[in-house]
């Protein structure tokens, strides 16, 4: 199934509209038309956006073709290397400039926009290059509930060190895709060296 199969079968799946799913993921009704037509393919984070939605709305897709949701056929491949070649990024990263805070500010006409993280285009740099790569697990959450059941409550990073390929990206895909939900979770995965973690496994792995 390819993306504009995918699009329109999340359409009648959810019995929804072009118009309708466009509000849903934010785009326009030209662009998911474009989509079921394959007139156009959807950027990293419309994709993700996407994937996002489909996982919230509990539609699995099988035998996918698109290059997103499969499985690495050999650690060497170049999604590895490139991902860990922000090794060295990790290591020396100074977390007060990889994310900055926007503080609250209220207009004049009285709305209040609440403080929100804004980060370097060389940590954005590492977010390209995962969504660029075929290490995403579209079904991370399911995934990630059942592999670890107390993952909310334990050290993941302990999780980390005896963790299986497999559960690495699920682990990663988690930590990537969580910011759309909770912002400030790359900032917190940053401080905490989660990342660090993942891609120094990531290498280990790969050795």
């Amino acid at each position: 199934m390819n993306f504009s199969q995918k699009v329109r079968y999340v359409r009648e799946k959810l019995n929804m509209s072009q118009e309708d799913l466009a509000r849903a993921l934010n785009v326009s009704y030209a662009t998911i038309n474009r989509w079921e037509n394959s007139k156009n393919k959807p950027v990293k984070m419309a994709q993700a956006a996407f994937n996002d939605f489909c996982i919230k709305h509990n539609v699995v897709f099988d035998n996918a073709d698109d290059g997103n949701q499969t499985a690495l056929p050999a650690l060497e491949s170049m999604d590895v290397k490139k991902l860990c070649s922000f090794i060295t990024y990790f290591e020396n990263i100074d977390p007060d400039k990889a994310c900055r805070w926007v503080d609250m500010k209220k207009s004049e006409d009285g709305v209040i926009t609440l403080p929100y993280p804004v980060y370097s285009d060389d940590f954005m740099k590492f977010i390209d290059a995962f969504y660029e790569s075929g290490l995403s697990v579209s079904n991370y959450q399911d995934e990630l509930s059942r592999r670890v059941p107390d993952w909310q409550t334990i050290d993941i990073q302990k999780v980390i060190e005896t963790a299986e390929f497999e559960l690495v990206r699920i682990i990663l895909t988690k930590l990537i895709r969580v910011e759309r939900f909770h912002d400030g979770a790359w900032d917190n995965a940053i401080k905490s060296g989660l990342f660090l973690a993942i891609l120094r496994k990531l290498k280990y792995m790969e050795e």
